[in-house]
């Protein structure tokens, strides 16, 4: 009797041992799944730009130095990683401010300037804004 007693209670103990095994690798597979469907996006949104990017190859893209500087933004505008309506913002450049112009260039149309400024917080940025909606004022 005590030899089945000590045989129920090592069987319970090894399947007490396997279920807690069971939940934390049910565990590490509810986190991995997350992760593949997050990689998943990221490889989809690679792929959305790639094919954006690859109507942009044939462009003939010219830069066109203007190197003027003490220009005023009138308005609010978008600061652009690259010159395309789908790159990154890197700031919103505030009205009436002071910036250099490094370049523009025109792609599908549309012209973009290459511009410089240091914002007011003294952090130097640079990078590109679309011709539609930005007013210079050239100061003399």
């Amino acid at each position: 009797m005590k030899f089945i007693i000590l045989i129920s209670l090592i069987f319970l103990g090894i399947i007490i041992y396997l279920m807690s095994k069971i939940e934390k690798l049910k565990m590490k597979i509810v986190y991995l799944s997350k992760q593949n469907y997050n990689l998943k996006q990221e490889i989809s949104s690679h792929n959305k730009n790639t094919k954006i990017l690859n109507e942009f190859k044939d462009e003939n893209v010219k830069l066109i130095p203007i190197n003027t500087q003490n220009v005023y933004i009138r308005n609010i505008s978008l600061l652009k990683v690259a010159p395309f309506d789908y790159a990154p913002k890197v700031i919103d450049i505030p009205k009436n401010s002071n910036v250099d112009i490094i370049c523009k260039t025109k792609i599908s149309g549309v012209c973009w300037y290459e511009i410089s400024f240091t914002s007011g917080d003294l952090n130097w940025y640079k990078g590109w804004v679309k011709d539609s909606g930005v007013d210079f004022i050239y100061k003399t």
